[in-house]
């Protein structure tokens, strides 16, 4: 049998397709990775849609999915994974006539699903599904009601080595962006709460669609405490980490981040980081719940905050804590991985 894994982006936009070909390549099922080159990064074949039109994104997802249903026809695939509820509703049709019951539905953000008219479609499509898998368990309160299954974006080699990694304090503060720059209201915030301090820096270690923004906004601020590194090799993450004292996710007080577990959420677990979150979300009530870091209604009086949380914390505590929601997250993970399985092989 063969599987067909379809993206809705590049591959190195999609990294938690490499969770399921791990899936597969252990359980020895073959699979075909359908993706949308948009950047122009990928290599040509006839899995791969290449358009990077500055078009209508609406007029781009019926291409896409042309494109898909061709393939499909063609491939004759057994069972399908479909990430993104955007692909799924371009597919609809398809899906409900030929492959009901016989493709895996996996969310990572909320996006088209929450569109009002389309929510019956996207209901017919969630019954309709063999399996429904979750990156956060904060989506599925704004999904339809169906078993969900969650799939965290947690690297299992740097959960399994976890406990051998230790909290170290730093001699000045230093809160770290790492990852892709977004959200420049909320990034605003940090940067004015710290803005000119001598006794902590920020750091913004990535690139991303706040980046530039940011980067004008702070140079008009003439604060040299705030510094920006740009795109960074992935294998390097680990030393910017480390250097760092709080990871920063404060994020808007949106249904779309509230509900998000994010990169940083699990990086922060994994180095024993504390971190900055919003209150009221998903990754508030984990940091409040556990002790994890500091949650915020704002970003008021932060660096008092800050050094309140860091001279009360009990670090035995702190990287129990720690450890103990990444178990969690870990038996999570390995109840889906068999149900993906099972489910893919019969």
């Amino acid at each position: 049998m063969k599987v067909g894994l379809i993206l809705a982006n590049n591959r190195w936009a999609s990294p938690y397709v490499e969770i399921y070909t791990k899936y597969l390549d252990e359980a020895h099922i073959d699979y075909d990775i359908i993706l949308w080159n948009r950047d122009l990064s990928e290599a040509e074949n006839d899995l791969t849609f290449t358009c990077s039109e500055q078009v209508n994104k609406i007029s781009l997802y019926f291409k896409y999915s042309s494109f898909i249903k061709q393939v499909l026809r063609s491939k004759k695939y057994e069972k399908i994974v479909v990430f993104s509820s955007q692909v799924a509703i371009f597919l609809a049709f398809t899906l409900l006539s030929n492959y009901r019951k016989r493709f895996v539905l996996d969310l990572r953000d909320l996006a088209f699903e929450q569109i009002w008219f389309l929510k019956p479609l996207y209901k017919m499509i969630v019954k309709s599904a063999g399996l429904n898998v979750v990156s956060s368990p904060g989506f599925i309160k704004y999904l339809p009601k169906a078993d969900y299954l969650v799939s965290h974006n947690l690297n299992q080699e740097e959960a399994d080595n976890a406990k051998n990694i230790h909290y170290q304090p730093n001699a000045k503060n230093k809160i770290l962006t790492i990852g892709a720059i977004r959200n420049h209201n909320s990034n605003v915030e940090v940067i004015d709460a710290v803005a000119g301090r001598k006794d902590v820096d920020l750091q913004f270690v990535g690139k991303g669609p706040s980046s530039e923004s940011l980067m004008q906004y702070v140079k008009v601020k003439n604060c040299d405490n705030i510094s920006f590194v740009g795109y960074y090799n992935k294998q390097e993450e680990p030393e910017y980490v480390k250097k760092c004292s709080f990871l920063n996710i404060y994020y808007p007080k949106e249904k779309s981040h509230s509900s998000i577990l994010s990169n940083r959420f699990y990086v922060s677990l994994v180095y024993k980081k504390p971190m900055l979150v919003t209150h009221g979300g998903i990754q508030g009530d984990y940091v409040e719940k556990y002790g994890l870091g500091v949650s915020l209604e704002n970003c008021d009086d932060l660096v008092s905050k800050l050094n309140s949380y860091l001279s009360s914390l009990e670090v035995g505590k702190y990287e129990l804590n720690c450890n103990k929601l990444l178990e969690c997250f870990v038996t999570e993970n390995e109840k889906t991985k068999q149900a993906v399985v099972t489910f893919l092989k019969n």
